[in-house]
């Protein structure tokens, strides 16, 4: 999952980030609109992919949080 989901993350996020900050600076319409429509389309890949991975774990719920015992949270 790792190998394709962590690196379309990352290009969505930049994508998104340049759009806010061309928007700030005041790029032309066209480019900012065609950015626009280029990162909700990665929004949706992104999605899919994290959601159609063949990710699994072997944690369930009783083993809580890894972080803090069951005992620590209450």
């Amino acid at each position: 999952m790792k190998k394709i989901v962590v690196p379309l993350v990352w290009v969505t996020w930049a994508c998104l980030l340049g759009f806010v900050i061309w928007s700030v600076l005041g790029m032309a319409y066209p480019l900012l609109f065609g950015v626009f429509i280029i990162g909700h389309v990665l929004i949706l890949f992104m999605v899919y992919k994290v959601l159609a991975s063949p990710y699994t774990s072997t944690k369930k719920f009783k083993h809580w949080y890894e972080d803090h015992t069951r005992t620590t949270v209450k």
